[in-house]
């Protein structure tokens, strides 16, 4: 399933791969969600009999978009599809951005949501050009010459069936608004011998940090390194982290995947000992499928060649030996 709009830094090309590499867990934790393209791309051939899903974003708005799509996704798509007009773009954007703070209170109560909010956040996303996640100011506001995501002129007809769907994908998935650390806990990971956890770790590369409404000040790396690394030694756990090719030194025991070159630097996911090692000649596969949105897929970076990626993983596998 896609991810209902195009997002910074999402991990949608890679989510067949990272999946290759988790396996069937019973437990699946993402404490940076974002719009959740590594979820919504997991196989249906993933899913063990007995699984939990737990998904977490700090920004309020995520959160909320996502628990009123399960909730309320009718008014959802009712407030987001309007015509792209920049006066628009901007009255809806200074007020859902003003009204953040509140909005992330309100949502401790877990009966709670606002559609508007939510609808409007989808209409801002889809109509921005070159939108970045938990910005106070995207880069322009004027609208895009193409709605991305389900309100692409592609997509929009099936808007309310997308929309349906992801109610059903949604309905036990735990949706978290608050600190990645406490879906990390010791008793987030617990499960029996023959079980498994895997966490995908895609928190804000340092590089970019300062776009994000925090900013780089307030996060800690290197407690998240460490409690990566924690989590990485447990035998049941599988951990994926992203970040850029020189953003972490992790141990030698955690294998190294470069997947895309962008303007800030090489996409790399760092992979924990546990997580399974699918054969070299199956790494890209799905990699090269054709772009669903044209928009999405000019204004994103280009990848690394394909041949060149594959020698890189022979030669590492070659020195492990």
């Amino acid at each position: 399933m896609k991810p209902p709009v195009f997002y910074f830094g999402g991990k949608r090309k890679i989510a067949p791969e990272l999946w290759k590499r988790f396996g069937k867990p019973n437990v699946y934790i993402e404490p940076f969600v974002g719009m959740a393209a590594t979820l919504l791309a997991r196989p249906v051939d993933a899913f063990p009999k007995t699984y939990r899903e737990t998904v977490n974003d700090r920004d309020a708005l995520v959160a909320n978009f996502f628990r009123s799509a399960k909730l309320a996704p009718e008014l959802v798509l009712e407030h987001a599809v309007d015509p792209p007009m920049e006066i628009e773009l901007r009255a809806r954007w200074t007020h859902i951005n003003k009204h953040r703070g509140g909005l992330r209170h309100r949502l401790l109560d877990l009966e709670f949501c606002d559609p508007q909010t939510a609808g409007w956040f989808l209409y801002c996303y889809a109509n921005f050009i070159r939108p970045a996640a938990a910005s106070a100011e995207p880069k322009a506001l004027k609208p895009s010459t193409r709605a991305s995501g389900v309100l692409s002129p592609n997509a929009r007809d099936g808007a309310w069936g997308y929309f349906a769907a992801l109610k059903e994908r949604l309905a036990n998935v735990r949706i978290c608004c608050g600190d990645y650390m406490g879906i990390l806990t010791d008793a987030e990971v617990k499960v029996s011998g023959r079980q498994s956890v895997c966490a995908l770790i895609d928190p804000p590369y340092r590089k970019n940090a300062k776009m994000y409404a925090d900013g780089a000040d307030a996060f800690d790396y290197d407690a998240l390194i460490k409690r990566c690394i924690e989590l990485g030694e447990m035998e049941n756990v599988r951990v994926a982290l992203c970040g850029y090719s020189d953003d972490y030194d992790m141990p030698d025991d955690w294998r190294i995947e470069e997947w895309a070159e962008t303007q800030g630097g090489v996409e790399t996911i760092w992979f924990s000992p546990g997580c399974k090692n699918p054969k070299v000649s199956h790494f890209w596969e799905n990699y090269s499928a054709p772009p669903d949105d044209v928009e999405e897929y000019a204004n994103a970076s280009p990848t690394l060649d394909t041949l060149a990626g594959l020698f890189s993983i022979i030669r590492r596998d070659e020195e492990a030996v």
